[in-house]
């Protein structure tokens, strides 16, 4: 039996068509460790829910839309801990487990993980400083870093506001006013994919640029236009 000491942990899976990645990501998740997996789907029309129930993911169905499907997928969830991993990131061996320990003997509200990209040229390790020094210094952690809640914390600030784009932002900011991140040492392994399709420069400087335009303040769903000319997809 777990105790109060032992939380557990309901990891949710937002997912639209992520066939190629679900199953890597699926197979990195130590079942004994958790309490469920829940895949969030906003409407694939691949193997994503087959390889979602062959891994005996929970598959929760929902309106199109990374925050909407997440929220879904944690009005689902019973576990105390809310861990939200996008498709083609992968956690550390260990890593659930470890992360159950840290916040038995902590009373952080939220956390995350360090990010790892999956490519091994030098350009990459710069995006990874950048990203675990923006989460560290400034309180942002990414969605790709593993983001995680207590389930309590998670409901207090209304979960993930319903916005098309940056919706992991959002959340931090409104996370931070109930105390500071547990930043776990571990890495999270998330895809160089986007970049790699895309190419470095042009996601970084978009990237920026959106988050500048944000500061702004310029409204959600116009951020969405400049990004990529309509709602983000997951």
């Amino acid at each position: 039996m777990r105790t109060e000491a032992s939380p557990t942990v309901s990891v949710i899976i937002p997912t639209i068509n992520e066939e190629s990645v679900l199953a890597g990501c699926l197979s990195a998740i130590a079942v004994p460790d958790v309490r469920e997996v829940i895949v969030a789907d906003g409407g694939s029309t691949d193997d994503t829910l087959s390889i979602a129930e062959r891994f005996g993911a929970t598959v929760v169905r929902s309106p199109r839309g990374r925050a909407r499907q997440m929220n879904a997928g944690a009005k689902m969830a019973g576990g105390d801990i809310l861990l939200f991993l996008h498709s083609d990131c992968v956690m550390p061996q260990g890593g659930v487990e470890r992360l159950r320990f840290a916040m038995s003997n902590h009373g952080y509200p939220a956390g995350y993980f360090r990010q790892r990209i999956d490519d091994p040229r030098a350009v990459y390790r710069l995006i990874e400083c950048g990203s675990n020094l923006r989460a560290r210094w400034l309180g942002r952690p990414y969605g790709d870093q593993g983001m995680f809640f207590r389930r309590e914390a998670f409901h207090s600030i209304g979960g993930f506001p319903d916005v098309p784009i940056m919706e992991d932002l959002y959340i931090a900011r409104a996370a931070k006013a109930l105390g500071p991140f547990l930043a776990m040492p571990e890495a999270i392994t998330s895809s160089a994919r986007r970049w790699q399709q895309e190419g470095v420069l042009r996601r970084v400087l978009r990237n920026w640029s959106v988050a500048i335009a944000e500061r702004r303040g310029v409204p959600p769903s116009e951020l969405a236009r400049r990004y990529n000319g309509s709602s983000r997809s997951v």
